[in-house]
């Protein structure tokens, strides 16, 4: 699918899922009710049960692709690259996060005006509303998170001037086409949600600045818990070895390796 030329840039909302939810509809219906006069909408189906019904019910112009086969939420949003041409921007979203109207204008406002190559908003928990779930983060040379915000933290507007970032989560991420595709797009091989610490890191080495937009808000499922299990804990830290490995130079890989084997 080709866009037609308008005023607005060109944004295609990446939806990624893994299968009709429960509150999915409300999902589709933030996508519906977005303001912003250029907005396109792709689903990427990663369940058995097709959601293609259901989509096409509530948005039939959108675009669904069935890949059942992909190996995580990184290969699939990348599926993007072969099914629209002509985006400015994609909006890479998750299936338990609803974006409110203004969400995306907001974004690609702001994009504009700062000439940022990604931009995540404020991230607000599904039921309580007033409550920070994310505002993105700074990481350290080991690839350690320090969130700006306390998961859970009462939002009383503290946060809200845009900030630079060194990467966002995942529950709605904005991106610069042409920089998505230069930096190569996602890694498939990250798969425990170090995905986006990756894509981060990779585009600020291309010279692509990271923001948080906390006036652009989305509320998402995310539990407030007091951490990931076990199993996944250790694979987050072995795909953050394995970011490490890909954006350090060998001039600073080796010390950086070292201490952090040593830690």
């Amino acid at each position: 699918m080709t866009f037609e030329s308008k005023l607005a840039p060109p944004v295609v909302a990446v939806l990624v899922t893994d299968g009709p939810g429960a509150r999915f509809g409300e999902v589709l219906d933030g996508l519906c009710d977005q303001n912003y006069e250029n907005l396109q909408v792709v689903v990427v189906d990663r369940g058995q049960d097709s959601v293609r019904d259901q989509v096409i019910s509530k948005i039939p112009e959108a675009v669904v692709s069935q890949v059942p086969d992909s190996k995580g939420f990184g290969d699939a949003a990348n599926k993007v690259e072969t099914l629209v041409e002509g985006a400015a921007f994609y909006l890479f979203l998750r299936d338990d996060t609803v974006a409110t109207p203004d969400a995306v204008t907001l974004l690609v406002g702001q994009a504009l005006e700062s000439n940022a190559g990604i931009l995540g908003p404020k991230v607000l928990d599904w039921n309580d509303p007033t409550r920070i779930l994310s505002m993105g983060c700074l990481v350290d040379a080991f690839g350690v998170e320090t969130p700006f915000v306390e998961l859970g933290e009462l939002d009383q507007q503290q946060h809200d001037r845009v900030r630079e970032a060194f990467a966002v989560t995942g529950e709605a991420v904005l991106a610069r086409c042409d920089l998505f595709r230069t930096i190569g797009g996602f890694d498939p091989r990250i798969t425990s949600g170090e995905e986006y610490l990756d894509l981060c890191w990779r585009a600020q080495i291309a010279g692509g600045r990271v923001l948080v937009v906390p006036n652009a808000t989305v509320r998402s499922q995310s539990a407030i818990v007091e951490g990931p299990p076990e199993n996944l804990r250790r694979s987050k830290m072995r795909h953050r070895q394995h970011v490490i490995a890909k954006c350090y130079g060998w001039v600073h890989l080796v010390p950086v390796i070292v201490v952090a084997g040593i830690l």
